[in-house]
Formats: structure tokens, sequence, C-alpha cells
């Protein structure tokens, strides 16, 4: 039998988590710790983020928190510029944000993946470039 979490380490692999400490984001921020990576969680929740990254410790799992707001596409270039210059620019990005904006609630699904999700993944990715 093949042994798939051999095949899938990331041993040695920056990983960033935009939106880490969300429903679906702290999932995947457990997952890629698990998987060996160099785990850096992004999000606006600093004492959740703190008490996130004591929680992974007490497991085993040495995890870095960045509080970040990705909300402003104006600025999060320079935002995330100087997250690399400290962490050094990720392997593997994902984005599990989401927008949490007074229009949230009266958005369509179209002005939220395409204008507000996939518009700051398409920056953030150029940085990373």
């Amino acid at each position: 039998m093949i042994d798939y979490m051999q095949k899938f380490r990331l041993d040695n692999k920056k990983a960033f988590v935009m939106g880490g400490l969300g429903l679906i984001g702290k999932q995947v921020s457990i997952a890629y710790s698990m998987a060996g990576s160099q785990l850096t969680v992004l999000d606006l929740d600093e004492t959740e983020g703190e008490s996130f990254k004591n929680e992974m410790k007490e497991s085993g799992f040495d995890i870095s928190f960045v509080h970040f707001d990705c909300s402003d596409n104006k600025q999060i270039t320079e935002y995330f510029l100087t997250i690399i210059e400290k962490y050094g620019c990720p392997d593997i990005f994902i984005n599990c944000s989401y927008p949490r904006t007074k229009e949230w609630g009266n958005s369509s699904f179209k002005n939220i993946t395409i204008d507000a999700d996939l518009i700051k993944s398409f920056i953030i990715c150029n940085v990373i470039l």
C-alpha cells in the first residue's frame, strides 16, 4: 500500500494561510502543520491568533501568527512584502479569508468571490512571484 502521508509531507516548506483562524482556515492550518510545513497564519484576531499558536505549541507544532488585514487592496502589497521580509517567501499560499465588511450580507456570490477574493489573491500572488 502506498504511504500517501509520506508522499504529501511538506517538510522545509513555508506555508502561509490567510484567514487561518476561521472555520475552514483553522483546519487547513492544522493539516499543514501536521504535514510538516513551517506555517504562518495570517488573520485579524490577535488574541485568537496567540491562543491558537499556544494551542498548537502544546500539541508539538511551532507556528507563527501575523496580524493581517486583507480587506484593503491598496495596502495589501506593502504589508505582504513586510511579512515576506520577516518570514521569507512562501512555497505555499492558501487563501481561506472572507470579507468582513458592512456589505457582506447584501453582496452577491459573484461580488464576494470575484471582486473581493480573486482580486486579493491575484495581488498577493503577484507579490510572491
